[in-house]
């Protein structure tokens, strides 16, 4: 339920507050006043597309926050939760539109994106605009109206789901047939492939270790040459120097005599023992480096011509040599696809067919749950018609059924043969103004009066069985007056037992059922100024008066006011 509303330069409104109650609250005005602000507002604050043009002219930004209780909305709370939204029984929502660039949403305190301000939105509150009864007159708004009512919203989009995937199913087979001429020269191709590949035979892991050791024998020269130099500086006599261990132990052996003669180079002595030591313990990490770095030669032909192979391969599928098995894996899989059409096809079938089963059992169950409620729901139109000035109309939901689509899904791939994306038959809204006339469709037999207050029944046995704590009617009652409109107002006095419903009105009978009233007017000054005031109980009288004779208000029409208000006290609401 709405408890609060702030506007804040926000069109021609400079700064509004205002507190909302439960039941019925009716707001009106003189023609022109800015009535329609409130509606703009709300529909910003709910997710509705921001325009900088809505910013008062001179400010920077507009500014509409409202309060809402939510304490019994467990869908909306649990939607909250889900995005870290969640406050407790409240939510408020708060849109702020910047003059130069762009807008920003919060829910709760946080920033939210558009799309989900709308989602939180259109679970807090519906708005029924004055020209909304136009798209009655659209074939699938009247589909969407009656599946609304049938409580199948869900079970329809389901049936969508499973034509889209026909569609999908049927357009791939088209293209496998489409494409069986041509496969032949495509499966000799990929066929030699394979065997190329199959006979060099890539292994999954095997490139690392082909490249470290190809990048080793690519080394190979410098690496036994540089080894075999070290072995023979260390170890080995040559015709023109000792080695370095020949020289170290003839050094060791002078020192062994001086030392005879000098004990100080005992430490000298000491220290070439220890190289000594440490050069012959080398020697066979040397020596084994050097027996193995002198690869076979047989050995080193194999590595380089398989790293030859992988190049060679790779430049030829135009890939890395580390996805050659991948590749290889994936051409396998495809030759094998495509040498085996039928078994391809015979799949392609059994998914179309499995699609096409669910497609008809749902459809059958959304059939019958058309026809039953489009009976109900004709009735229950048609009660409401006598009402508001059609006395002996009748309305007519008409279900045209539509040939069905699947039979042999072998025969019936044209696109157009699956069947409508929402069912077996096209739904038809049809009209009988008066006793004794031809019923004909909607949009041929309803003059713009009739059309809006059948509109007005149609909602008002929706808003019943919406989810929504608060619903919104914007001048729905355009184009009636009289009886017909203290039966709207009584028809909107019932819905408000249940839920909280604001009326934007230019009617006095609907607004003497108000339970709360507001009343908006233009001030003129330096700047055209809007504001909108709570009315107590002799406000509403006066502005009841003015609604009935104009400006001028008289005994009379207070008199007139003060009767309308004690009637719509004291009358029930009838039950559409």
């Amino acid at each position: 339920m709405l408890n609060e509303l702030h506007i804040k330069h926000f069109a021609i409104a400079e700064h509004i507050e205002l507190d909302f109650s439960s039941g019925l609250s009716v707001i009106t005005g003189e023609t022109g006043a800015g009535k329609s602000i409130i509606i703009n507002a709300l529909g910003l604050v709910l997710g509705q597309r921001a325009e900088a043009s809505v910013v008062k002219h001179g400010q920077s930004r507009a500014e509409i926050q409202a309060g809402f209780d939510i304490r019994e909305q467990h869908a909306l709370k649990a939607l909250l939760v889900e995005h870290d939204l969640d406050e407790d029984d409240s939510c408020f929502l708060r849109r702020v539109v910047q003059a130069e660039s762009g807008s920003k949403a919060y829910v709760n305190g946080r920033m939210v994106t558009a799309s989900l301000l709308r989602e939180i939105g259109a679970l807090l509150m519906d708005i029924h605009g004055q020209h909304e009864h136009q798209s009655l007159l659209q074939a699938d708004t009247q589909r969407q109206l009656l599946d609304r009512y049938a409580g199948i919203y869900s079970q329809v989009e389901q049936l969508s789901e499973h034509h889209r995937a026909l569609n999908l199913v049927v357009a791939e087979l088209k293209q496998l047939r489409l494409n069986a001429a041509s496969q032949h020269e495509k499966i000799d191709f990929l066929q030699f492939q394979v065997d190329e590949l199959n006979q060099f035979s890539p292994r999954a892991d095997e490139w690392p270790a082909l490249h470290t050791q190809h990048q080793r024998i690519h080394h190979q020269a410098e690496l036994v040459a540089a080894v075999q130099q070290a072995e023979t500086a260390l170890f080995m006599d040559t015709e023109a120097q000792l080695s370095a261990s020949a020289q170290l132990a003839h050094a060791i052996t002078g020192l062994e005599t001086a030392l005879t003669i000098d004990p100080a180079l005992n430490n000298a002595r000491d220290m070439l023992l220890e190289a000594q030591t440490l050069i012959q313990e080398s020697e066979a990490d040397i020596r084994n480096a050097a027996e193995s770095s002198a690869l076979d030669e047989t050995e080193m032909a194999q590595i380089e011509a398989r790293y030859t192979g992988y190049m060679e391969f790779a430049r030829k599928h135009r890939i890395e040599p580390e996805q050659l098995y991948t590749t290889f894996e994936q051409l396998q899989s495809e030759l094998d696809a495509l040498d085996n059409p039928e078994q391809n096809e015979s799949t392609l079938l059994n998914r179309i067919q499995g699609h096409a089963d669910a497609y008809h059992a749902l459809a059958q169950t959304i059939s019958q749950q058309r026809q039953y409620h489009a009976k109900k729901l004709s009735q229950k139109i048609t009660e409401i018609m006598q009402l508001l000035a059609m006395e002996g109309g009748e309305f007519i939901i008409e279900l045209e059924t539509a040939q069905n689509a699947f039979g042999d899904v072998d025969s019936s791939l044209a696109l157009e043969n699956i069947g409508r994306e929402t069912g077996n038959e096209k739904v038809f809204f049809k009209v009988s103004t008066n006793k004794g006339m031809p019923e004909q469709a909607l949009h041929k037999i309803a003059s713009g009066g009739e059309l809006s207050r059948i509109s007005l029944a149609m909602q008002v046995i929706l808003s019943d069985l919406s989810e929504v704590d608060t619903l919104v009617f914007d001048e729905v009652d355009v184009g009636v007056g009289g009886k017909t409109a203290a039966v709207i107002g009584k028809m909107l006095a019932q819905l408000a037992d249940a839920r909280q419903i604001l009326c934007i009105t230019h009617l006095p009978q609907v607004a003497s059922f108000g339970q709360h009233h507001y009343h908006v007017h233009k001030h003129q000054g330096e700047q055209v100024q809007l504001n909108i005031s709570a009315l107590n109980a002799q406000d509403k009288i006066s502005e009841i008066a003015r609604m009935v004779g104009g400006e001028t208000i008289t005994d009379e029409t207070l008199a007139h006011a003060r009767s309308l208000i004690q009637s719509s006290s004291s009358v029930s609401a009838p039950k559409p």
